[in-house]
Formats: C-alpha cells, structure tokens, sequence
C-alpha cells in the first residue's frame, strides 16, 4: 500500500500532469481540451461524492434507501434548468440534441445494461471510477463493456436499426409546449422524489450533503458541457466510432469524424478516470484491492457484456440514455430510467442467488 504522504505527493505530480497535457490539447485543438477538462470534472466529481448510479438502485432494493436515487433527481433537475433554457433560446436549433427515439432496443438495452451493473459492481462511468480507487477486478468490466459493446454493432442495422427508425420521438415541449414540457418535467422528478422518500419507510430520509452535493456538480458540469461542447456528456458513446467511420470515403469527413467519434470522447473517459485518481490521491484513500475469485471476475465480464450490449442497442449508458436524456427533456430518459431499474431489480435477485 502506498503510504498517506506519497500519495498527496502522487496527487500533485498527476495535477501537474493534467495541466500539461491540456495545454498541449489547447495548442493541439481547442475543444479537446475541454473534453479533458470535463472529463476530470466529471469524475473528480463522481468520487469525491461517492455519487453512484449502480447504488442508487441496489441500494433501493436491498435496503430500500434512496438518497442516492433522490441525489441523482436532484442533479438532473439542476441540468435540464440550464439545458433548457439554452434549448429554449435556441430557437429549435437545439431542440433534439440528446433526444432519443423509445423503442424495443431502448427498452431492451435498458433492462439489460440495469442487470449488467448490479452484476459487475459499476456502471459505465463507475467502473472508471471503481478502478481509479483501487477496484483491479474493473479491468474485467471495462474490457467486457467494450466487446459487449461491439458485439451490439454486428447487424445493427438490419435488426435494432429499424427498430430504432420506427420508433416515437418525444421532445416534450415539441409535443406538449414549452410551459407545459417543463411542466411534466419537474412532475415527473417531484413525484419520484416523494415516492423515493416514502420507500424508505419511516427511516429518516435524510439527504446525504455529500450526495447532494456530486449531484448538483454532476448537473452544472453537464450544463457546461452543454454550453461550450453543444453537445450532452457520454461514457459509451467513444466507442460508436468504430462503426461510424467505416466506409467513409471523403478523406476530410474521415478526420473530422476520427475527431468528433473516437479522439474526444476517448479523451473525456480518459480525464475521467485520471480526475478520480487525483481525488483518490489527493484524499490519500488509494488502496489496490486484488481479485478475490474466478467468480468475481465471471460477474464482472458478464455484466460488462450485457452493459455493453445494452447500451449498444440502446443508443447509449447510464450517463447518456438516462441522465443526459432527462436533463435534455427527452422522455426517453424516463423510459431509459424505468427498464434501467427493472434490470437491475432483476440483478439484485441473481447477484443473491449466486452469493
């Protein structure tokens, strides 16, 4: 174990670096620079706070707490108040991003990236997270997702492409008026906030600060985001290039693409994982944790395939199919959220069998 005074050392030299490295982007391409900034953002924010999309929902079933869950509520209600304003200005030119169709692959890739994450321990950004902190058995999960992730891509688009074609887009103030979109909105959160606090049953449903806090940070980066990138924060979607980019004959589009599809993204998760470790550090809380069993790495690769698959089909993860979609006033967030927790209900009950 690496002792308390070398890691704040180790934190600083990784703070250095970050800053290096994003100086060299910023001469590079400008907005790189900002997908490694929010990147470190991001998961500095996610492990300070212990912010968990996977506890939000274990948590909710195995000891019906929910002040993960209602943590999450609140940081995708701070993000849709800046996302739709910023939609709302716009004048219809915004209106769509991060708006996905509900469809059979929607629903599908939702319920079975929900069963993923329980099984594996992480989520699409936890499992970077999880490994910065010392979780060695997320290597398994990460490589898993991503051929989980490839594997989706075989045929998509003779088999979940035209499923996703046919389905309904909701933008719900296309369909319901601004006034009355933002409204079914913020009555979707509040009745899910109340329904969480009266799942606790008669604990104190409290409101962990730390909790509030990450999901608060979670939604004013994600407003930046927005703001500077025009465009929603993703885990999952650095890996669409692979298939995005083939066949593309016009050499300029290739590059432009290899930059949009494959570099940025690629560049946030990697600032993802080193803002966690420089939270991890910085905290002197880094502590490698080895593999325990053969059974601990079966359940890490089978939930990092079916989170791969999952999100593959679905047209994205936890981030980018639940939260960024949601704070997009996208319905399909919500119908993400719904299959996302029935998985993991499911999850639950496997993960006990096999303990």
């Amino acid at each position: 174990m690496i002792n308390k005074s070398s890691q704040k050392k180790i934190s600083i030299f990784l703070i250095i670096l970050a800053v290096i490295i994003c100086i060299f982007l910023a001469v590079t391409n400008g907005s790189l620079a900002w997908y490694w900034t929010f990147g470190i953002a991001f998961g500095c924010v996610l492990q300070k706070s212990g912010l968990c999309f996977v506890s939000s929902a274990g948590d909710l079933y195995s000891m019906n707490s929910t002040t993960q869950l209602r943590s999450i509520l609140v940081g995708i209600l701070v993000a849709s108040l800046g996302i739709s304003s910023m939609k709302y200005l716009s004048f219809g030119e915004m209106d769509y991003l991060s708006v996905s169709a509900i469809s059979i692959p929607l629903v599908l890739g939702a319920f079975m990236f929900g069963i993923g994450m329980i099984l594996s321990g992480a989520c699409a950004s936890g499992m970077f997270i999880r490994l910065a902190e010392g979780f060695s058995i997320h290597i398994f999960t990460i490589i898993s997702l991503v051929i989980g992730f490839m594997i989706s891509r075989i045929g998509y688009a003779d088999i979940w492409g035209k499923m996703v074609a046919k389905g309904i887009v909701v933008f719900l103030p296309d369909t319901f008026g601004w006034l009355g979109g933002i409204g079914i909105h913020l009555a979707i959160i509040l009745i899910l906030y109340y329904a969480a606090l009266k799942i606790e049953r008669g604990q104190s449903g409290t409101q962990s600060q730390k909790y509030l806090l990450g999901g608060i940070f979670l939604g004013v980066f994600s407003i930046l985001h927005y703001i500077i990138l025009q465009s929603g924060w993703s885990i999952t979607g650095a890996f669409f290039w692979f298939s995005d980019i083939i066949g593309i004959s016009e050499p300029s589009q290739a590059v432009a693409d290899l930059i949009n599809y494959s570099i940025a993204p690629n560049i946030r998760n990697i600032g993802l994982i080193a803002g966690a470790f420089i939270s991890v550090f910085f905290a002197a809380e880094f502590k490698l944790k080895k593999i325990k069993s053969l059974k601990q790495v079966l359940m890490a690769s089978s939930g990092g395939l079916l989170m791969g698959y999952g999100a593959g089909i679905a047209g994205g993860c936890n981030i980018t199919s639940f939260f960024t979609a949601c704070a997009s006033l996208s319905l399909s967030g919500w119908v993400f959220m719904l299959f996302l927790f029935a998985g993991a209900f499911v999850g639950v009950k496997v993960l006990m069998k096999l303990m």
